[in-house]
């Protein structure tokens, strides 16, 4: 009897998963296509922005590198574990002004783990966008409870991934911080290392501590991204692809940290 209950749950908590997967990829889907279905000649693909991107340049970008029209969902992770981000809901409203409206603030709780059905929406999302806050939590939180892995397999499986502000400076393999001591120095610590051989930050942070900064890159031979507060970019198989007037820098390791601005150029890395 008790296996058979065992069974029973078991079938039960399957057709939940399913349900909720086909829920969320048909709220805006206009034809048959399926997410394992999307063009297979795309790249990782990367969005990177300020906090004060534009999102008339933004939002129908992200649509249109995801697919989105076609089918799939959102995801929204507020980083700072705030439920009330008021980042993630201005995105959140961006999207369904395009008439995306298949976006889901998924609010995270530090304290416990990811149950099944997170890690199911994470590996099938069209579009998963970190909005800023507290960096060294939420990255401890991603190694402890392997959501690295599942953020992995959702870019493999073909999820364009989008980071604003502090947000956007985790999905490389460093971020910068500060500690203090005698006096302030600066330090790398490991990101998501979803975008290889890449740290993130403003360009505030290189214009400030230059020394300091091309120090660690030189040490860890990491290319530099310094978003000004209007960047809008797309990585894609290696090029960045500025899509804001915004002029942004990029540090490059193989050329002894030369900065280059990318402004009306891509640059391959």
């Amino acid at each position: 009897m008790n296996n058979f209950n065992l069974l029973l749950k078991t079938i039960v908590l399957s057709l939940i998963f399913s349900i909720l997967i086909v829920s969320l990829t048909s709220c805006n889907s206009n034809s048959d296509q399926s997410i394992s279905q999307k063009s297979s000649d795309k790249g990782n693909s990367f969005f990177l922005m300020g906090n004060d991107y534009d999102p008339d340049i933004t939002i129908d970008n992200i649509i249109d590198e995801s697919e989105l029209r076609l089918g799939g969902y959102v995801i929204i992770i507020p980083t700072s574990f705030n439920i009330n981000n008021k980042t993630a809901i201005k995105l959140k409203k961006q999207f369904n002004e395009q008439q995306i409206l298949a976006v889901h603030i998924l609010n995270l709780n530090p304290k416990t783990k990811l149950k099944n059905t997170d890690i199911i929406t994470f590996e099938n999302a069209s579009v998963i966008c970190f909005v800023g806050g507290n960096r060294n939590q939420f990255v401890q939180f991603a190694n402890d409870t392997h959501l690295i892995k599942h953020l992995s397999k959702a870019s493999e499986n073909g999820a364009v991934i989008t980071g604003i502000g502090r947000g956007a400076t985790i999905l490389g393999e460093f971020y910068f911080t500060f500690e203090y001591s005698d006096k302030k120095s600066i330090m790398l610590k490991k990101g998501l290392g979803l975008i290889k051989q890449i740290s993130i930050d403003s360009d505030k942070l290189l214009l400030s501590n230059a020394n300091m900064v091309y120090k660690e890159l030189k040490l860890n031979k990491l290319n530099y991204i310094a978003l000004s507060s209007n960047s809008v970019l797309l990585l894609e198989k290696n090029e960045i692809k500025l899509l804001s007037n915004a002029g942004t820098e990029f540090v490059s390791a193989k050329l002894n940290h030369k900065s280059l601005n990318i402004n009306n150029k891509n640059i391959n890395y």
